[in-house]
């Protein structure tokens, strides 16, 4: 799919590019977090990744991350400036891909882990 999008973008509006090329890292991230348990995780993860200003919690429960979404999710609340309060419980994530991320953000101001594995932090050293 990326090869036909460069492919057209020779003759195109920058513009329209770079909305095609937003519309589509949308559409990764939308299938990278879907959850049948929860079918607005996703959509309030993209409200995050554009800096929603009236998204200032995210709370996850009772589900699964694999690695790679975990390392996104954790990339996104870096970047974000208006999510105050992250709460994850009995939630299977990889912690410290969400913590690598989450160094970079300096407006979350209560984390809370509850039944969260908490072995692999020894990689945040």
């Amino acid at each position: 799919m990326l090869h036909f999008y460069r492919r057209t973008m020779d003759n195109s509006d920058p513009a329209v590019d770079a909305n095609m090329m937003k519309s589509l890292l949308d559409d990764i991230d939308l299938r990278l977090f879907e959850s049948p348990r929860d079918p607005e995780l996703a959509r309030q993860i993209i409200r995050i990744k554009h800096n929603d200003p009236l998204t200032t919690m995210l709370e996850l429960s009772r589900g699964d991350l694999n690695e790679v979404a975990s390392k996104r999710l954790g990339y996104i609340l870096g970047k974000n400036t208006h999510v105050k309060s992250l709460i994850l419980w009995d939630f299977n994530l990889d912690v410290a891909g969400v913590c690598a991320g989450l160094q970079n953000n300096r407006c979350i101001e209560k984390v809370q882990f509850n039944g969260i594995d908490l072995r692999d932090t020894d990689k945040l050293n």
